[in-house]
């Protein structure tokens, strides 16, 4: 930064420090921190010994740039539960100093890799039943998708199939709908004892649930073909019930189907026509692929030499080698559909090529560390707020990232700029007068005004204000939340016209989001295949949608990675962002407007770090979030490391982004570092140990217990008492 304090450079952005305020950018910090050193001291409880100097002790300068200033400890409301005697000490920096130089990346010239996403062709030109072609067209649904006419016939053959088509082409109306006609056709018909006819395995809860309202949905064309489904979290003993009552269709996740045929008498494998391993690649990501044989060899033994009478089909947005693999050992002699191909060959299966949605549009931000949160923060206003645009879906690396985010989100941004709506009875009666419709006299209003201006004037002086509803509704979606929350969280987002959704990868596969407009990756994906199903939840079937992921500007090289996989992306510029947040904070605040961008960020950030110290809830979501952060990037798999560098994280920076004062230490991000890599080694050494053993068993040193007796006492034989013997020689 310059040292004349007229302008200076952050992050490679020129900030015009002599605007704002009166008093420069130097008198606006100090105005700022003086405020919040009286609200950490209320006038009742402010030390008698307090000076002038020390108030302005946590003011930040131009001439303290990149400098973190390390504060004795203070009482505060946020102090009250912590141990007496602990030594606590507060970091208090500016958002604008001593953040990297955000780096220049030119556009790249690479061609979007898209596939057409709807034919020419109606599903009236299938040789589909009429039922279900009229149901069809009931739900809204003419046109196919190119992926449904080049896959459907094949299914309707009866030859195996492998798909392979990007996320939203209408892939589950793919296998739904040959299935259902099949078991329409059927002669005698279907009953409910006929028992497990079609198979459906998918990676998610979620995502079962989806797959099921679909054939709840194209069923009532045939209604006596029963579909059902089976999923963690429910009542096992309510899922044994309606196997015993008979389902032909079952739809499931691996873990659960297991169970069940380990478990339950009442689930047979014998009748299975139609075996269907959906999202085929995201079920080996989560480590399914053991699950996968286990529910094809039970399908071998419970119906020997039916494997040429019985169809699979297997679905995937991507092709890698362990879904080839999977394939090997499911499919026999497939039919390949590769939209994103002309011709589907074998040299095409093994392209980098990574296709996305034509309407889909990428973006980049690159945003220092400090400036995350508030950068966030004025994305969702700008996008959310107001407006047709105002769903999205926000994925975080942890759990634990996704509860601080909402609760801090919903408490902080919910009603961010809200206008007043409800009218206070003083208005009410300030508007009747300006319109003649009363005199402006004593007497003039009723008995209910004036005992709902004593309420009013009740609720000023404790402090309330009326509330109202919320202008963005902030929600949560992760596996450890209970199957009753994710499925009301699930059915909420999905009805709801707007709200922000904070997920992690459980909602990046399969989900069909209605009028999702932005996906916004806050933590990026481990690989381009990850990003891929993340921003498949926008644009799905031909609607418009956009991408956005946040990168630190040590991250840069992860566009160069996307952008290898034919992934073209545009920068947002962050500055533009920031302005956004030149709205009040609260509506019921006489404060003005925020004059510059860095103003209003430093007020947002204040007011964050402000509520963590008065709120230990907060504060301890706050540090978890924090801690699991640091785990998950030091987790990043070797190939991406050199982008996502664990040795060259700011751990202070990121500290400030979740809007905590406390040093890394005291946070415990190197212990928690330091305990993976202990647990590490330690996992080295047991292997280690364990392949010695080994080799000199096969050496045969064997160990003594190898070779002991059973009713040996394991006890070495005891040396003879050479002095004992002696004692006795001398007393002869």
């Amino acid at each position: 930064m310059s040292g004349d304090g007229g302008q200076g450079t952050a992050g490679g952005i020129v900030l015009n420090l002599s605007r704002g305020p009166a008093g420069g950018r130097q008198s606006y910090f100090q105005s700022h921190h003086k405020r919040e050193a009286e609200d950490a001291f209320p006038p009742k409880k402010r030390p008698k010994t307090a000076h002038a100097p020390e108030a302005k002790q946590d003011a930040v300068t131009p001439a303290d740039a990149g400098r973190e200033t390390d504060h004795s400890p203070k009482p505060s409301a946020g102090n009250e539960g912590d141990a007496p005697n602990e030594e606590k000490k507060e970091i208090v920096t500016s958002l604008f100093t001593g953040n990297p130089a955000i780096p220049f990346i030119p556009k790249s010239d690479v061609t979007k890799l898209s596939e057409k996403v709807f034919s020419e062709e109606s599903f009236s030109s299938l040789d589909l039943a009429p039922q279900i072609v009229s149901n069809l067209e009931k739900l809204g649904f003419t046109s196919m998708t190119s992926v449904q006419q080049q896959a459907i016939p094949s299914i309707l053959g009866g030859k195996d199939t492998l798909v392979k088509s990007q996320t939203g082409s209408g892939k589950t109306l793919t296998y739904a709908l040959p299935i259902l006609h099949s078991l329409m056709m059927q002669v005698p018909r279907v009953q409910r004892s006929d028992g497990v006819l079609a198979l459906v395995v998918v990676p998610t809860r979620e995502l079962a649930l989806q797959s099921y309202q679909w054939f709840e949905k194209l069923h009532k064309s045939c209604v006596w073909v029963v579909p059902g489904y089976l999923i963690g979290g429910e009542k096992k003993k309510a899922e044994k019930a309606r196997l015993r009552r008979g389902i032909n269709i079952l739809v499931g996740t691996p873990g659960r189907l297991i169970d069940h045929l380990h478990s339950t008498r009442s689930l047979s494998l014998a009748s299975v026509r139609f075996l269907v391993i959906d999202e085929a690649d995201r079920l080996l990501d989560m480590g399914y692929e053991r699950s996968i044989t286990s529910i094809i060899e039970t399908l071998h033994e419970q119906q020997p030499g039916a494997i040429s009478s019985r169809q699979t089909i297997m679905l995937s947005a991507t092709l890698s080698a362990g879904v080839e693999k999977l394939a090997g050992m499911s499919l026999v002699e497939p039919k390949v559909v590769d939209v994103s191909c002309e011709d589907s060959t074998e040299s095409q299966l093994t392209s980098e090529a990574l296709a996305t949605p034509a309407n889909l549009s990428h973006h980049y931000l690159l945003v220092p560390a400090k400036l995350r949160l508030v950068t966030l923060a004025a994305f969702i206003l700008s996008k959310c707020k107001c407006g047709d645009e105002r769903k999205m879906i926000i994925f975080f690396a942890t759990q634990d990232m996704v509860d601080y985010h909402t609760a801090l989100f919903s408490k902080v941004l919910s009603r961010y700029g809200q206008e007043v709506k409800s009218k206070t009875s003083l208005l009410r009666r300030a508007e009747k007068v300006l319109a003649g419709e009363e005199d402006d006299g004593e007497g003039s209003h009723d008995e209910e005004d004036v005992e709902e201006e004593e309420e009013e004037e009740e609720e000023l002086e404790q402090g309330k204000s009326r509330e109202r509803p919320d202008v963005i509704l902030f929600q949560k979606l992760h596996g450890s939340m209970t199957q009753q929350d994710r499925s009301a969280v699930f059915k909420s987002f999905k009805d709801a016209a707007a709200g922000v959704l904070m997920c992690t990868d459980v909602a990046s596969r399969g989900l069909d989001m209605p009028k999702v407009r932005w996906i916004v990756q806050f933590s990026a994906a481990c690989t381009a295949a990850d990003y891929v199903h993340r921003v498949g939840r926008t644009a799905r079937v031909n609607a418009l949608g956009s991408a956005l992921v946040f990168l630190a500007p040590a991250e840069a090289p992860y566009i160069q990675m996307l952008e290898s996989h034919k992934i073209t992306l545009k920068e947002i510029n962050m500055q533009g962002v920031l302005r956004n947040l030149m709205l009040p904070l609260d509506p019921n605040s006489r404060k003005p407007v925020a004059n510059t961008m860095e103003e209003a960020a430093t007020k947002l950030q204040l007011q964050i770090e402000k509520l963590l110290l008065s709120d230990s809830g907060f504060r301890d979501l706050a540090r978890k979030a924090y801690v699991s952060f640091v785990r998950s990037y030091a987790s990043y798999p070797k190939e991406v490391r050199e982008m996502f560098n664990f040795k060259a994280l700011h751990l202070g920076h990121y500290a400030k982004s979740m809007g905590l004062r406390d040093s890394p230490a005291a946070l415990g991000a190197g212990a928690a570092f330091r305990a993976k890599k202990e647990m590490k080694e330690r996992r080295e050494k047991k292997e280690k140990k364990r392949k010695i053993q080994v080799m000199n068993q096969r050496c045969g040193n064997l160990p003594k217990t190898a070779s002991m007796s059973e009713f040996d006492s394991g006890l070495d034989s005891m040396p003879k008492n050479k002095t004992k013997t002696k004692t006795k020689k001398k007393i002869k």
